[in-house]
């Protein structure tokens, strides 16, 4: 359950969340139901739609309301209203244990250290600089009155020491991608959603068969591959007819991932495929390995291949032509970890799934 603070709303949009607060204690609204769209729900409250709007808007930020264009306004969690600051100065310490240097882990440290000095929170990132053994050091080294953030890496090591951390009392939040049979909350973007969005684009739009370029770990690697392989199987695909060879097992595949790949995709091209061809790439920087081996073979983004990738780097823009991409976003994932730290959800097991978009650019 989601605690919101009534004083960080007007008078207007406080009635509005009583009435709603009222229905689900009554039980005539449950969550997946339908709130109804703005209209209606302006009409039955008696406020304004402006207000209904203002309102729906907020809660979309707070995971509580999913609004689905032409069908309404969907709960997506339970909650109650509070006066005050809801529970956040109930640990000590929260501490983002940043596994490695990457663009995404330095976005998501920025946006949460921002998030902590706005809401007075202590706060600290420790690189653990892809280090098994100083992650779980200091898993271990939390206390109860401690929190912590992490992407967690899929190792025995480190869910054995969070499975300890947890048995302590230890809160633990974990970021774009979870360890299976961790009873912690999680907030991760729908990669299977944004996937599927993805291939069905480069189907519908060039009527070919997309090929897969990628690895299936961690698990939200997992669940773009199961995307990518249900949408092909619905085109009438064999999907395993249409996966560029990258053996995983390879020391390189973790050692230097980025020559890795890169090889990869230079020793299919090779083979001479067919072309044009459609290509769903795992991430941007995969899809920037089809611009540098299309160039180095005298072929044409926009005409001998089509990528879609994933991620919306900063890069993605400034490609030529532009990279079609689909877009979660590290503040997004950062503004909904911060609210779980401000109101712990009561369900240990809760995932809360962040809408992704795709960007179409030019030349696609």
């Amino acid at each position: 359950m989601i605690t919101l603070n009534i004083t960080d709303f007007p008078n207007r949009q406080r009635q509005v969340l009583e009435n709603i607060e009222k229905e689900l204690s009554a039980g005539t609204l449950q969550v997946g139901g339908c709130l109804g769209n703005e209209l209606a729900l302006s009409k039955r409250l008696d406020v304004s739609r402006n207000t209904i709007r203002h309102v729906i808007l907020e809660l979309e930020k707070r995971g509580v309301v999913r609004n689905i264009a032409r069908r309404g306004i969907f709960l997506d969690a339970s909650f109650q209203l509070k006066n005050g600051n809801g529970n956040k100065n109930d640990f000590k310490h929260c501490f983002y244990a940043r596994w490695c240097d990457s663009m995404q882990e330095g976005e998501i440290s920025y946006f949460l250290e921002r998030f902590a000095c706005e809401n007075d929170l202590p706060f600290k990132v420790i690189n653990v600089r892809q280090s098994i053994p100083t992650l779980v050091k200091l898993i271990d080294h939390l206390s109860p009155e401690e929190v912590l953030l992490l992407m967690p890496v899929d190792t025995p090591p480190v869910q054995e020491a969070l499975e300890r951390a947890l048995e302590r009392g230890v809160r633990v939040l974990q970021l774009d991608r979870y360890l299976s049979g961790l009873k912690t909350p999680v907030v991760m973007f729908d990669n299977y959603a944004g996937a599927m969005l993805g291939v069905r684009h480069l189907l519908q739009k060039h009527g070919l068969p997309v090929w897969f370029y990628g690895y299936k770990t961690p698990v939200t690697s997992l669940l773009r591959y199961r995307a990518w392989a249900e949408a092909m199987t619905d085109y009438g695909f064999s999907p395993e007819e249409y996966i560029i060879p990258c053996d995983d097992e390879e020391p390189d595949a973790e050692q230097r991932p980025n020559e890795f790949y890169l090889q990869c995709f230079r020793d299919f091209v090779k083979e001479v495929p067919p072309l044009p061809m459609a290509v769903f790439c795992l991430c941007d920087r995969l899809a920037r390995n089809v611009y540098i081996v299309a160039e180095e073979n005298g072929l044409e983004i926009g005409r001998d291949f089509f990528p879609v990738g994933f991620d919306d780097l900063p890069f993605a823009s400034r490609l030529n032509p532009p990279l079609t991409t689909l877009r979660g976003g590290s503040e997004k994932l950062v503004q909904a970890a911060g609210e779980m730290l401000l109101n712990w959800p009561e369900l240990s097991d809760l995932c809360r799934l962040l809408p992704v978009e795709l960007i179409e650019r030019s030349g696609r």
